[in-house]
């Protein structure tokens, strides 16, 4: 018989012998906790507007989790929202067997099914004996942002439109690619139709090819999907700021002068951009390094609160590659100061458990 209760008390048999009364809030509170401690967990949301999700505070995150009782087990149903770039399958596998060990470990109760429904990513079947079989859900909303991101991960995408007025393309913020995006989903086959806006001096037939391959590679990396089709609409073209820049310089007769002043706007353009990039490069390349001789210090130790804050210094890690694969180099090097942070906190941990000793 399915219960589900608010705000009283669960009563369970544990063995057949002892009954524990726990609070449903308690058992719904520590699985989203448990959720929040695996790497990819952005947190738990309050709720979707427009593919911009709310996220709970710590302090609130049982709110959206379900907890039922049958036959003396629980079934436990987790929304979560996601980082962008991380394995859904992977990250979900990960929430499960952490939300299941939580609960039966401190707790004292036998956890029958962990469902995990993702709602969300961020950016930084039909059920059979629910006793045999563990539901993966995806959203559609997740895969429209995934395959609108990647299409913007394309060099020669200026953006995903979310309608155009009198000739004038109203371009969507990353968050909300979704909202243009449209996804038909059957059988873990999906099919995707992506409106984009281009730079009106890049090859559209290998820029269109370059996209679809993009959403493809990041729909199937990143869920257990199959893209079996990409659409990719061009609803208009744009004209390039360098070449917004060069147009200035005066055609008429071309002279020593003429050059120059070309040489001087591109330097212009992309010296401060490159600057960015190379010192994220040589940030990123440090940070591999100082990461990987932690990991040894830290293995070696076998702590596991320096391991779990290492973890978490891995995870900014990712996320930093990311960014600066999206050339958003501010907030990799951010990503990258908080990775160096956590793990030198990881090696404070191995330090002060050794003096204990």
């Amino acid at each position: 018989m399915k219960a589900i209760f608010h705000s009283i008390l669960l009563v369970l048999s544990i063995s057949g012998q002892i009954e524990a009364k726990i609070a449903e809030d308690v058992i719904s509170t520590t699985a989203g906790l448990a959720a929040l401690e695996v790497s990819g967990v952005a947190g738990i949301p309050s709720e979707v507007i427009t593919g911009v999700s709310k996220l709970l505070p710590k302090s609130q995150v049982g709110k959206r989790v379900k907890v039922e009782v049958k036959d003396d087990r629980l079934i436990i149903d987790v929304p979560v929202v996601i980082y962008y770039g991380f394995s859904i399958p992977t990250v979900v596998e990960r929430i499960k067997m952490r939300v299941k060990d939580k609960i039966e470990h401190e707790l004292g109760l036998e956890v029958g099914l962990v469902n995990v429904l993702v709602e969300g990513i961020q950016i930084l079947q039909g059920r059979k004996k629910e006793e045999e079989m563990e539901m993966l859900k995806i959203s559609p909303e997740v895969i429209s942002t995934i395959a609108g991101v990647a299409a913007l991960e394309v060099e020669g995408v200026v953006g995903i439109p979310e309608e155009i007025i009198a000739g004038v393309p109203k371009i969507l913020e990353r968050p909300q690619v979704s909202k243009a995006v449209h996804i038909e989903i059957e059988d873990k086959k999906v099919e995707v139709k992506v409106p984009v806006i281009v730079f009106e001096d890049m090859d559209i037939k290998e820029l269109v090819k370059e996209i679809q391959d993009s959403i493809k590679k990041r729909i199937e990396q990143l869920t257990d999907l199959e893209v079996s089709k990409v659409s990719v609409e061009v609803k208009g073209v744009q004209v390039s700021f360098r070449k917004k820049e060069e147009e200035r310089i005066p055609l008429k007769e071309i002279k020593k002068e003429d050059v120059v002043e070309k040489e001087i706007i591109q330097e212009r353009i992309e010296k401060p951009q490159m600057l960015e990039l190379l010192e994220v490069e040589k940030e990123m390349e440090d940070l591999k390094g100082f990461l990987s001789r932690v990991k040894k210090v830290v293995e070696k130790s076998g702590i596991d609160p320096a391991k779990e804050t290492f973890r978490k210094a891995d995870m900014f890690f990712e996320m930093a590659q990311q960014a600066m694969n999206q050339k958003d180099y501010n907030l990799s090097l951010k990503f990258i100061k908080r990775a160096k942070g956590l793990a030198l906190q990881a090696i404070k941990i191995t330090e002060l458990k050794e003096l204990e000793n």
